[in-house]
């Protein structure tokens, strides 16, 4: 009986370091972004994406939602964690 709250809260735990390290992951990669664009003006950012940036754009919106989203909803899963790490590499390749 023991063992069964054991191993819940040994999975609970390592979905709060995964969401934890996407967290982590996330805000880097926006402060670099945010570093690497501090040199152009907002109205030349816009230009640039509003023809054919935005649907990378809502891709890594969307990417990066989900996979915050699902570890939030179901800790105790463990195709959650695959399925989040999955996303973190899909919003990496739409950030490019």
């Amino acid at each position: 009986m023991n063992k069964i709250f054991t191993t819940c809260t040994d999975k609970q735990m390592l979905a709060g370091i995964l969401r934890s390290v996407l967290i982590i992951i996330y805000v880097y990669l926006l402060a670099v972004s945010i570093w690497l664009c501090r040199d152009f003006s907002l109205g030349y950012i816009i230009d640039r994406i509003v023809p054919y940036g935005l649907p990378p754009l809502l891709t890594l919106i969307t990417a990066t939602f989900l996979s915050l989203f699902v570890l939030t909803l179901e800790q105790t899963r463990t195709e959650t964690l695959l399925f989040s790490i999955i996303c973190l590499a899909f919003a990496g390749l739409n950030l490019n």
